[in-house]
């Protein structure tokens, strides 16, 4: 039986650009397709909804798909659909590169393809990596998971508001994200 090599963050940066989006999942390279229209719509509106709140408050950075690196050896890499960084970790990490860090709120919306453990793992690597909030957002069910840093887990439906210990203040309520 054949040994893989562990792809490690320096190979990944040397690949060429072929349109693609790839990731680090210990070592193992994850390229990922773009995503479908309904699930740009959910980050988009989330996205602006955070953004703006950030913004009013100056409070950090809002990225979509920026690569954080959550562990080395072997190397970890994930680029959540939104994340929010608080401006004082931002201080000393240069704009280039992907900064070893896990971003204090995490977003993810959920593409069709995408498998339960595939989602379960990426949420327990940015909560062990230090992300203080994970939303799941589920288009088609029109749901979000809620997984803090404390261990406690909800899931949110439509009538409900999502708040994050990583932004106090901020609120926005579920139908926010999907409405047309």
């Amino acid at each position: 039986m054949a040994t893989q090599v562990a792809f490690t963050l320096e190979q990944l940066a040397g690949l060429p650009e072929d349109g693609l989006l790839h990731e680090l999942d210990e070592g193992e390279l994850i390229t990922m397709t773009r995503p479908v229209r309904k699930h740009g719509r959910c980050q988009a509106r989330l996205l602006r909804k955070i953004g703006n709140f950030v913004a009013d408050h100056n409070l950090g950075e809002v990225s979509t798909e920026s690569g954080y690196v959550l562990a080395r050896s072997p190397d970890v890499l994930r680029g959540p659909d939104v994340a929010f960084v608080r401006a004082e970790r931002l201080i000393g990490i240069p704009d280039d590169g992907w900064p070893e860090l896990a971003p204090d709120l995490v977003v993810e919306v959920v593409s069709p393809s995408e498998t339960a453990s595939q989602i379960h793992r990426r949420v327990r690597q940015f909560l062990a990596a230090g992300s203080q909030s994970v939303w799941v957002v589920y288009p088609d069910t029109q749901t979000v998971d809620v997984f803090e840093s404390t261990g406690q887990h909800r899931v949110m439906e439509i009538g409900g508001t999502l708040t994050t210990p990583a932004l106090p203040g901020f609120e926005l309520t579920v139908a926010a994200i999907f409405e047309d």
